[in-house]
């Protein structure tokens, strides 16, 4: 105590010669407690649970959370991890571990990559060959969603060979820049074949157990296939022209 009264006459004294202290900035710092530890008495009559009063100057979580942007629970969660491992990086979940390893499941992808036809049931056969692990389909599929891939139904298209594939290339790039004037002279024509009874193709429906059969789940059909009509169309720069039917 003496120590520090001599120190600070000394320094008042060297003050008035010299005032250093308006050059000077002092800091200090303070750890600012997120609960109200200090216990305080209250009066409560018999049976009564205790009141709790919250200290207006402790800053609390949901005014943190506001801050943040945050809810209240995410604070409580970066506090406690921070006070039991001194970190903020919340721990791995614990929960069920994944069925394939990471040497299987890059088998699983080099296989899609390979032939993208594969069905989950036929990937579910090779792993049961070559590593000896009984799976259910439902897995691959989780696995193969998780990196991007989708069941879908694929698209029909005209077999085109190589030959006639550039074939057609040439003649884009040949008529990809001319003019509108050149394009007035060109008619151009296809023809197509249309249904007259049923559905060409697939027809999906929300069915339940037992139910395939009714009526409401059946899509109608009709031998040779309800027959159709073949058209024929054309189109040119002013409009399109009559649909005529071909016999």
């Amino acid at each position: 105590m003496m120590d520090r009264i001599s120190i600070c006459e000394t320094l008042a004294k060297r003050n008035e010669i010299d005032p250093f202290l308006k050059r000077m900035v002092i800091g200090n710092e303070k750890w600012v407690p997120y609960y109200n530890i200090v216990r305080k008495r209250s009066w409560s009559k018999c049976g009564e649970a205790a009141q709790t009063v919250a200290n207006p100057g402790l800053t609390t979580m949901k005014k943190i959370g506001k801050i943040v942007s945050r809810t209240h629970s995410s604070i409580q969660r970066v506090i406690n991890n921070y006070t039991s491992s001194k970190s903020v990086i919340s721990k791995p979940c614990s929960g069920r571990p994944s069925k394939l390893t990471l040497r299987e499941k890059r088998y699983v992808f080099k296989s899609i990559r390979l032939n993208l036809r594969l069905s989950a049931s036929q990937i579910v056969n090779g792993i049961r060959e070559r590593f000896k692990k009984t799976l259910h389909e439902n897995t691959i599929r989780k696995i193969l969603k998780k990196a991007g891939y989708h069941g879908r139904v694929a698209h029909k298209k005209p077999h085109i060979s190589a030959v006639n594939t550039q074939k057609r290339l040439d003649f884009a790039n040949e008529h990809v820049n001319k003019p509108p004037q050149f394009w007035e002279k060109v008619l151009l024509s296809d023809e197509s074949k249309f249904c007259i009874f049923g559905i060409k193709g697939r027809k999906l429906v929300w069915q339940k157990q037992g139910t395939a059969l009714e009526k409401e789940n059946l899509v109608p059909a009709v031998k040779h296939g309800g027959g159709g009509v073949m058209v024929w169309g054309c189109m040119a720069a002013n409009g399109v022209g009559r649909l005529t039917f071909i016999d």
